[in-house]
């Protein structure tokens, strides 16, 4: 969701943070606090990847590097999920799909605000996400610059959602930006059936294909 092409730089620090910070997880960690502080760790690790990189580019408030983000935490007791921005978690659970996730953009506020629903979803700004990973404190200047060394609390604001639930033997989980959930929207993947059909290593590549 940057406006340089500069996007893969925050996917891949959000990975590799998420990945390091699931492998340092205690046994015994609940799942809905951790996925939060990992959000935010990774949201902090996208401004240290911005600073050690050292493009000034990358530090303007329209070039900072940044992503929308959903994950799911699960262990054999409990599970969480989470999402900044329109990525979503899916749930397959004895044959049924369903989100777990709320979308983060200004069309879902709305129509979680009350709204009514014609009326949020047709919003010339609809589609405008309200949360992501990749904010930080602004540093003035001209272009508008933000200081990459100081994270703003993206769980703590709009755009963020979580659930915390007991899995069950057999669940599912899909994790995805909107780039597979728009086709499943508008039925042009049938997203319950891929995941039912498909180990999940085929599955992810067959739903990005």
């Amino acid at each position: 969701i940057s406006a340089v092409n500069s996007g893969e730089l925050a996917a891949e620090a959000v990975a590799v943070s998420l990945a390091a910070q699931s492998a340092a997880l205690a046994e015994n960690a609940d799942p809905g606090p951790a996925l939060a502080r990992m959000f935010e760790a990774a949201n902090a690790d996208i401004g240290a990847a911005v600073a050690a990189d050292g493009r000034p580019e990358l530090t303007t408030s329209a070039g900072c590097p940044s992503a929308t983000l959903a994950a799911a935490l699960v262990t054999p007791g409990a599970a969480a999920v989470a999402n900044l921005g329109d990525s979503r978690v899916y749930l397959l659970r004895a044959g049924l799909l369903d989100q777990l996730t709320i979308d983060g953009d200004e069309g879902t506020r709305h129509l979680v605000a009350g709204a009514d629903a014609d009326a949020a979803l047709d919003r010339d700004d609809a589609k405008e996400l309200v949360g992501w990973v990749g904010r930080f404190e602004a540093a003035g200047g001209t272009p508008p610059r933000v200081d990459p060394r100081r994270p703003v609390a993206v769980t703590a604001g709009p755009g963020f959602s979580a659930l915390a639930f007991r899995p069950q033997a057999g669940d599912v989980y899909c994790c995805c930006s909107d780039g597979v959930s728009d086709y499943a929207d508008f039925g042009v993947i049938d997203l319950a059936a891929v995941l039912a059909a498909l180990p999940p290593a085929e599955a992810c590549r067959r739903l990005v294909a």
